[in-house]
């Protein structure tokens, strides 16, 4: 097979593979339904860690958090502590390490893979080392913008920026993270939409929603963009 196919066959499958599993995954577990989580609380010894992201995800993150706006994790130390105090019988650690639920643990960068870590060796055997090799790159994006990008869209765009270190900053102003920033919102306000942060795999599985104009109206409010910036014409 020639270089050029293995190549482009290896990048699109895994981007692929990588989206729509990052969307279902984030759909099936971080937003399961009563009649999911009911089996899972039968079985604890082998659901009991889908339960327990469940909980990081939909309870604090979704829930105890962000109630205000979505710019706003936390209206206070005393909002905080009772969140805080709401977690604490649970004795979940992994809670305050993801900064409630704004980021990931380094454990999930291999729970996000798991679906695709089957995908190199087979693109190996059917297309050859380069489709291998370009399959690599994608699906470490997915907690990779978990964990980086993530807690940058729970920011006005501006503060965003000026905080976030300057590569980041960099990826922050693109045409991307801004589109994406209006995609996250709009997870928040309806949780039933928009999974993605690997933009494309809502649009297949029928799960995108696009901002409404209330929505673009908030999103203006609280500083995040909801268009992109003009170019200056070029100099005569």
């Amino acid at each position: 097979m020639n270089t050029w196919i293995q190549f482009a066959v290896g990048l699109t499958t895994s981007y692929l593979i990588a989206t729509l599993s990052e969307s279902y995954m984030h759909r099936a577990i971080g937003h399961a339904g009563a009649r999911t989580r009911r089996y899972w609380a039968r079985h604890p010894r082998l659901c009991g860690f889908l339960t327990r992201a469940h909980y990081r995800h939909a309870v604090v993150h979704h829930g105890l958090t962000y109630a205000r706006d979505h710019v706003t994790q936390f209206l206070d130390e005393s909002d905080k502590a009772r969140v805080d105090a709401i977690l604490k019988p649970r004795g979940d650690w992994l809670i305050e390490k993801e900064r409630y639920g704004l980021t990931i643990h380094l454990r999930g960068v291999l729970t996000f893979n798991a679906i695709a870590l089957p995908m190199p060796p087979v693109l190996f055997w059917l297309c050859g080392p380069i489709a291998c090799l370009s399959a690599l790159p994608v699906p470490i994006a997915v907690p990779l913008l978990s964990m980086f990008i993530h807690p940058y869209l729970h920011l006005p765009h501006e503060d965003a920026v000026r905080q976030a270190p300057r590569p980041l900053a960099v990826l922050l102003r693109t045409r991307y993270c801004r589109a994406l920033a209006r995609h996250h919102y709009v997870h928040h306000v309806y949780q039933r939409f928009n999974f993605n942060l690997l933009m494309g795999g809502d649009w297949l599985l029928g799960t995108y929603r696009q901002a409404s104009p209330d929505d673009l109206l908030a999103m203006e409010a609280i500083g995040i963009p909801t268009h992109e910036p003009r170019r200056a014409p070029p100099a005569c």
